[in-house]
């Protein structure tokens, strides 16, 4: 009796583990990042369009100086998901205002006729957004495009503070 206890025990752990490796390569599978990068500190505003893979200064603000920023990247499609995200990480927010930036994000293979993804994502918190993206709306090599927008943001200039994030890493993943 006290052996089939031990053995049914043991049977338990060994399925619990194996249960455990499967779904656990599953949930912490790596996520293969398509493009990365950290927009620059002062890059903000001399060009809206950022280059992903040119090594350009790229914005990382939205606020007074603009509301708009467009990322211009290549991807290899044969392997993509049939969904990738947007990642990007929000660090400060709201500075000299209450009021949260309401974002839009539109993507596409061809400039004129991006699709709307997110038509609006409250900035409300500090830290990670994730927005998943339809794959199909890429093409193979260049040009895709990811256009940021904050709805809500009048860049009237120097000394007012429409409301206002920044963002201190981009990153699409598959």
């Amino acid at each position: 009796m006290r052996k089939n206890i031990i053995k049914s025990k043991i049977f338990w752990i060994v399925l619990s583990l194996v249960l455990f490796l499967l779904l656990s390569s599953i949930v912490f599978a790596a996520e293969e990042q398509l493009w990365s990068l950290k927009p620059s500190y002062n890059g903000y505003y001399d060009k809206a369009t950022c280059f992903v893979l040119a090594g350009k200064k790229c914005p990382r603000e939205m606020s007074w100086m603009g509301n708009k920023v467009l990322y211009v990247f290549p991807i290899k499609t044969e392997k993509l998901n049939d969904k990738v995200e947007l990642v990007f990480n929000v660090p400060f927010k709201n500075y000299g205002t209450n009021e949260d930036v309401i974002l839009e994000i539109r993507a596409g293979k061809n400039l004129l006729f991006t699709k709307k993804i997110v038509s609006d994502l409250k900035i409300d918190h500090l830290g990670e957004y994730r927005v998943s993206i339809d794959s199909s709306l890429f093409r193979e090599g260049w040009p895709n495009f990811i256009i940021l927008r904050g709805k809500n943001i009048n860049p009237i200039g120097y000394g007012t503070n429409p409301p206002n994030f920044q963002i201190s890493s981009i990153k699409l993943v598959n």
